[in-house]
């Protein structure tokens, strides 16, 4: 085993147990592109219907659902579900995964 894997392992074993975030309900979605949405100001936080970014967002390389609306399986789990039109927006991003988190930590109590 590697110096690095061994690292990881341990590094992994050693966090504390509330780093691990319960998965995000429908509800955590819609309410935080909502907050999100509010910051940023403009019509609706919702996913656009209609035609969007087809198999992920140009500058962030994310994937999305099969309409494009949501970003889906990200690497980033507070980002899950986020406006996929609004994942090029650094404060929309930020706003989502602040309110995301918040989320999570409330489903984990």
């Amino acid at each position: 085993m590697s110096v690095k894997v061994f690292a990881l392992i341990v590094a992994a074993s050693v966090l504390p147990a509330g780093i691990v975030l319960a998965q995000p309900t429908l509800s955590d979605i819609a309410t935080c592109n909502e907050e999100a949405h509010t910051k940023i100001g403009g019509p609706s936080a919702l996913p656009r219907p209609g035609p969007g970014p087809r198999g992920g967002s140009a500058t962030t390389g994310e994937k999305t659902d099969p309409s494009g609306s949501v970003i889906t399986g990200t690497q980033d789990p507070l980002v899950e579900g986020m406006a996929a039109d609004r994942a090029d927006d650094p404060v929309y991003r930020t706003a989502y995964r602040e309110c995301m988190q918040r989320q999570m930590q409330r489903g984990r109590r």
